[in-house]
């Protein structure tokens, strides 16, 4: 056998030899398909008399790309723990006592229509016992983001600034002076209850002046 014969035979085993090797490769790859499973929004607690609204769920996909074109605002961190701030019965005490008494009392001065006012009566419900020294009530149905809310906006429109008892005025003061008083008691993020309208380490609102 001549050289140039030994250097053809030779480049034919090299060949069947790479053939054998990627055929026995594609066959015993091992690789299974992997599964997409589905990116579900977390559900956010709301008060028993909210409508709930439904969101489309999620779906990766591989092909996706980024678009100019405007997208909802994804919910921050801060503001999907607070929807899942629950508060204890002193906590929600002592809510009322110090900032949603001042809105709900029948001394307080313009008197909060009840009518359409969830939060009004909700928490009128809640019930003091004086023999027990404890609070009674709807604990569940107590959303603190949403009664944060409810107290900020009335404060502004107003309401809870004039006490009256026997028709004299016993209390009487302004909106940014009235915020200041709330947010000694639920103005400090590290301690329920707590409403992030009230935060006593930012500056007072200025309100306007229009009732």
């Amino acid at each position: 056998m001549n050289i140039r014969m030994f250097k053809i035979l030779f480049i034919l085993l090299l060949v069947l030899l790479v053939v054998y090797l990627a055929v026995g490769r594609k066959d015993n790859s091992g690789v299974e398909p992997v599964a997409v499973g589905e990116v579900l929004p977390s559900s956010t607690l709301k008060p028993a008399t909210s409508t709930p609204t439904s969101t489309p769920t999620v779906r990766p996909t591989d092909t996706s790309t980024p678009t100019a074109s405007p997208s909802p605002t994804p919910t921050s961190t801060e503001t999907a723990t607070l929807s899942l701030r629950k508060w204890t019965m002193n906590e929600v005490g002592t809510f009322i006592s110090f900032v949603g008494s001042w809105f709900t009392a029948d001394i307080s001065y313009p008197l909060l229509p009840r009518e359409g006012d969830e939060v009004a009566q909700l928490i009128d419900e809640f019930v003091y016992n004086r023999a027990t020294d404890s609070l009674s009530g709807p604990l569940e149905r107590v959303n603190p983001d949403v009664v944060c809310a409810w107290a900020f906006e009335k404060l502004g429109e107003g309401y809870g600034l004039t006490i009256k008892i026997d028709g004299n005025v016993v209390d009487e003061k302004t909106r940014e002076e009235r915020w200041i008083q709330f947010a000694s008691e639920i103005g400090n993020p590290d301690k329920e209850p707590y409403c992030p309208q009230f935060d006593a380490s930012s500056e007072v609102p200025v309100f306007d002046d229009a009732n």
